[in-house]
């Protein structure tokens, strides 16, 4: 599924899918705020609608009833808004109880394109939803030797790992200190 999805991505999409395989949901309303993400391809069976920040939606006022979707996915856009933590209690209104929460963003990353206003650390994205989920995994993938490939090379910072052992091997290194890209999941508390 991430194979050929950004090597930036890979490990975090590698996380999410193993957590994704422990909480199965079959069928329901799916939504995503910030555009288009390879994650909807775990949970086929859901009704899927992307919207983007980009055109029109405002991830601040999300325009769904409260308590009217069973998984959403933000997928690198967290750190483009202004206020994330009133993002964060509109992504929680609109979610059912025990609904499938995925938020993925970035550390340890260059300015790139648009409004950056906050990068997160796992420490950041626990304390901003970790209250308000159960079953949740919070982590984090970087490494100094990717972290800045991905930052001084964008032809890198878009390749994937597909035919690139390289660069599926620099995948295998994490480093703590230095995520490049962080993510949480878990099911509203």
């Amino acid at each position: 599924m991430y194979e050929t999805s950004r090597f930036s991505r890979y490990v975090m999409y590698e996380s999410i899918e193993k957590w994704c395989n422990n909480n199965l949901l079959s069928g329901g309303i799916g939504k995503t705020v910030g555009g288009h993400s390879d994650i909807i391809k775990l949970y086929p069976t859901v009704k899927w609608e992307m919207t983007d920040i980009k055109t029109g939606v405002d991830a601040e006022k999300l325009p769904w009833e409260n308590e009217s979707v069973d998984i959403l996915i933000s997928d690198q856009m967290l750190e483009h808004v202004e206020h994330p933590w009133v993002v964060k209690d509109e992504m929680l209104r609109v979610l059912k109880p025990a609904g499938i929460l995925i938020v993925t963003t970035c550390f340890l990353q260059k300015w790139h394109g648009g409004n950056l206003y906050f990068t997160f650390h796992m420490d950041g994205l626990k304390s901003l939803f970790g209250s308000s989920l159960k079953s949740y995994i919070c982590e984090g993938w970087g490494n100094r030797e990717a972290n800045d490939l991905i930052n001084c090379d964008d032809q890198i910072r878009y390749a994937s790992v597909e035919n690139d052992y390289k660069l599926y091997l620099l995948t295998r290194i994490n480093d703590c200190t230095t995520p490049f890209s962080t993510w949480i999941a878990g099911r509203k508390a």
